[in-house]
């Protein structure tokens, strides 16, 4: 007998509630399903994988921070004797977003498992895609129920560079306006604090205006460095 959360469309809010649905505008009933296939004593091990874009890089979700679509992750499902079960839907590499909702998940399963393999253990590895690096994540964890299913957030900065300009501010008002000339050879000292998602202490850099007036930070090969969206930085 399973128990079964339904709601109208219009009522359905991602994100409050239970996984949307908000109890004061669904209804509960209990269904008899009849087994269509595997065997009655058999598990399913399942792991909802959910990504999104951490825009000031504090390694949690808040409020109005994106899902990302299309991202790959691998994930394997080992029985509780540490042997490993291919995931059977979908196939590895899996990708966030694939069934064009943009949700940013993936829902994976472990196929029928006999359940005296219980726990079953899972392992999952992001592809981080190019220009992101990881804020939050998991290396993977345990499902104990036999019909169990973990979520795993994971969360992406975008990795920016960080840049300026010194001008000549001719009529003092404080912002730079049409006609108004970059300054050459002008050195500033910035310390970059990284976000908290991606840890580590402060670090100070030296950078020099050019011909133009613009600055970058830049390794001693003269790249741009790039840093974790959310970081603090300070001037001199």
């Amino acid at each position: 007998v399973y128990k079964v959360w339904i709601t109208k469309v219009d009522d359905y809010a991602e994100g409050e509630g239970y996984f949307g649905f908000i109890e004061s505008k669904s209804k509960t009933d209990n269904f008899k399903c009849v087994h269509g296939g595997g065997n009655p004593l058999d598990g399913n091990a399942t792991v909802v994988i959910c990504k999104f874009r951490d825009l000031n890089g504090n390694g949690q979700k808040d409020d109005g921070e994106p899902a990302m679509d299309g991202v790959s992750f691998t994930v394997n499902f080992y029985d509780k004797n540490g042997d490993l079960i291919t995931p059977s839907s979908p196939m590895n590499p899996v990708v966030t977003g694939y069934d064009g909702e943009g949700t940013g998940c993936v829902t994976v399963t472990s196929g029928f498992i006999d359940r005296t393999l219980f726990p079953v253990s899972y392992t999952v590895v992001e592809t981080v895609p190019d220009g992101y690096v990881q804020t939050q994540g998991t290396t993977g964890g345990t499902i104990a129920d036999p019909d169990g299913f973990d979520i795993a957030t994971f969360g992406n900065a975008k990795l920016l560079p960080i840049c300026g300009v010194k001008y000549h501010d001719l009529n003092g008002n404080g912002s730079r306006d049409e006609n108004e000339p970059g300054l050459a050879d002008f050195e500033f000292t910035v310390t970059v604090t990284p976000a908290s998602g991606v840890g580590g202490g402060s670090t100070e850099y030296t950078a020099t205006s050019g011909a133009d007036g613009t600055w970058c930070l830049k390794d001693s090969d003269g790249n741009r460095l790039t840093f974790a969206e959310g970081a603090t930085i300070s001037v001199v």
